[in-house]
């Protein structure tokens, strides 16, 4: 079969394009991106199943001409809001199915308007099937174990330390290549403007500062924490039609930059700034830090933290449900290389534009990531799970 990987020259591009090359499933596939040297490049660490081709994902026509006669489109371009829809409609136009890791709310609630098209086309089309996906599945799995689930959280705290080089490095990486990483254009662009989450039954909007919540991370250091505009939030009402509130939060280590990062964001939904123009301020406010502030606070390793924290009803009581992943089966192209072979072994028979949580088993999925990845997990648990009793219901 063969595969069209759009962005397959970044990172997560080619981890996604080794492992789909490594199928025997995969007799072809095709780096594409703006550079046609960074995909040949790409194409030659994998070896003869790839070559490469120049494209730029915002010409639609060209893109669903060339993606035409392919079984599959994998798309790790950047940064997703702007590139997702082009993608996704041309391989709609195609005939051709899709799979990404769009995790940002507002593009994947435009791109679900797209269903009718894809079904037309007989295309299945897997939005978001990264680390956003799995954190949806997750949310399924904690819903599942309580007899009603009220108020949904995936919590993210992250220790700015974790990128490894200094924040001056950063930027002159940046200026470097002329242009700022586009997970940090998809970082601003969560917190521009109020996000939408669902509360209360329905969808509203909420400022990301004004309306922080305080969370406990599982080694109970206490943190305060941003909603901001994933697709979590979008997606999983439709599937889980009795959850009465979704959202989810994230917070940075230190304290402070999460100031910083939200009034940024104001000011590229205002349009005084683009997302890189304030990614690239907020790092210059975070060079200006004394370095001993970046460091991990105490209990906390470098890197991130995510759990999913559910509040609902078990066994006739009120509890509270933390989970999170173990053993490090969990990351961003494993996910996506996994949907995508499943669908090439036509194990997503669904036509349509689906967020993963309404075509994918969450336990089983986790199960074959992880086998994937080479991981097996400290005694076979792929996920920590608590419960904490509230009250008699």
């Amino acid at each position: 079969m063969k595969v069209f990987a759009l962005g397959g020259a970044g990172t997560y591009g080619r981890q996604t394009a080794k492992r789909l090359a490594g199928s025997d499933l995969v007799s072809e596939i095709v780096i594409a991106g703006r550079n046609k040297d960074t995909a040949r490049s790409a194409a030659s660490e994998i070896g003869n199943k790839a070559t490469a081709v120049q494209i730029d994902v915002l010409d639609e026509p060209k893109l669903a001409s060339l993606v035409k006669g392919y079984d599959l489109m994998v798309n790790t371009a950047g940064p997703e809001f702007k590139v997702v829809l082009p993608a996704l409609r041309s391989a709609i136009k195609a005939g051709v199915n899709y799979c990404d890791l769009c995790a940002h709310g507002p593009t994947t609630e435009r791109a679900l308007d797209l269903d009718a098209a894809a079904k037309s086309s007989d295309v299945t089309a897997i939005l978001g099937i990264g680390l956003g996906g799995l954190s949806s599945l997750r949310m399924m799995r904690a819903a599942s174990q309580l007899d009603q689930a009220e108020d949904i959280k995936w919590c993210i705290f992250q220790v700015l330390s974790m990128y490894g080089e200094s924040p001056k490095a950063v930027l002159d990486q940046w200026r470097k290549v002329g242009k700022v990483d586009a997970s940090w254009q998809f970082m601003m662009k969560l917190v521009a403007g109020k996000v939408r989450l669902y509360r209360d039954g329905r969808w509203t909007e909420v400022d990301p500062f004004e309306d922080a919540v305080r969370v406990t991370l599982p080694n109970g250091r206490e943190v305060t924490a941003m909603p901001c505009a994933n697709a979590e939030a979008i997606t999983l009402p439709r599937t889980l039609r009795s959850v009465k509130s979704v959202s989810t939060v994230f917070s940075f280590h230190p304290p402070q930059f999460n100031e910083a990062y939200c009034d940024l964001g104001r000011r590229v939904a205002r349009g005084e700034l683009d997302e890189s123009a304030a990614a690239f301020l907020l790092f210059e406010r975070l060079a200006e830090q004394p370095a001993a502030s970046l460091a991990a606070p105490k209990g906390c390793g470098d890197g991130w933290v995510d759990w999913i924290e559910a509040i609902g009803t078990k066994e006739g009581r009120r509890v509270r449900y933390k989970g999170w992943t173990v053993g490090g089966w969990d990351s961003t192209s494993g996910p996506l290389a996994t949907a995508a072979l499943k669908i090439l072994r036509g194990e997503v028979r669904t036509r349509g534009v689906l967020p993963p949580e309404s075509c994918l088993d969450p336990m089983s999925f986790f199960a074959e990531v992880a086998k994937n990845a080479g991981v097996e997990p400290p005694d076979g648990r792929l996920l920590q799970e608590s419960f904490e009793v509230l009250t008699k219901s």
